[in-house]
């Protein structure tokens, strides 16, 4: 399916299919995929949400803009283990700022393995973006 398709109540986007497209776009073109299917996004890239956690509750796909700060992965796993305590199914997709796709692949690892214990709670890999480049690299082989 296309990201150009128009939405309605019988289709909808998985972030693990979205994945397969983000190789190569930009932040702003992701952040206009993302609001063109009403997904919503969190970036914890500070010490503080720029959006109220609240706000997404009942949000059954979110995408959540970290860094390899310990800060940024803390909030991360909080808003993972805040919305387990639903007993909805949720998929939370995960845009990574780090100094390399390794290390960008391996926070995600951590974070995947600690999520594990919540079984109705998925989580994806969607790419790194690494210093001085603007473009998504969405490899998500080896993951």
């Amino acid at each position: 399916m296309s990201l150009s398709q128009p939405m309605n109540a019988k289709t909808s986007i998985k972030l693990r299919d979205l994945a397969s497209e983000l190789d190569g776009l930009s932040l702003a073109s992701l952040q206009k995929k993302l609001d063109a299917i009403n997904i919503p996004a969190i970036n914890l890239l500070n010490s503080h949400v720029n959006k109220a956690p609240l706000d997404i509750l009942n949000a059954s796909e979110i995408v959540l803009h970290i860094n390899q700060s310990s800060e940024s992965i803390k909030s991360a796993y909080g808003i993972v283990k805040l919305l387990s305590k639903s007993p909805e199914e949720r998929e939370l997709g995960f845009l990574i700022e780090a100094s390399s796709e390794s290390k960008s692949k391996t926070i995600f690892h951590n974070i995947k393995m600690a999520g594990n214990a919540f079984q109705h709670i998925h989580l994806t890999y969607l790419g790194c973006l690494v210093p001085g480049n603007t473009y998504i690299n969405a490899d998500n082989s080896g993951i």
